[in-house]
């Protein structure tokens, strides 16, 4: 279940990712949901506020050379999925 906490620091994130606009950019594309329970697996995500109930805490930078992940968030559920055989492929 992929719920997502955004940090502001570098000491408090797993992870360090990019937003993307195409999907040859991407390593991940995730569908965010405004509900809990759809929240899945690594490509669906329902953001949170609580780092006890956070599968992943992230930070978001603009600098590609130093993300970990590349994103691009999709309108449908039905087009998430990895693009890519990254390292973080059932970690999210």
């Amino acid at each position: 279940m992929a719920k997502i906490m955004q940090v502001n620091y570098e000491s408090q994130a797993d992870y360090i990712a990019i937003k993307v606009d195409y999907e040859s950019q991407a390593d991940i594309m995730v569908y965010l949901s405004d509900t809990e329970s759809v929240a899945e697996g690594d490509c669906l995500w329902f953001y949170v506020d609580n780092e006890n109930i956070a599968t992943s805490k992230l930070l978001w930078t603009d600098n590609e050379s130093v993300a970990e992940i590349k994103i691009m968030f999709v309108p449908y559920e039905s087009q998430v999925g990895w693009v890519t055989d990254h390292p973080l492929k059932g970690k999210l």
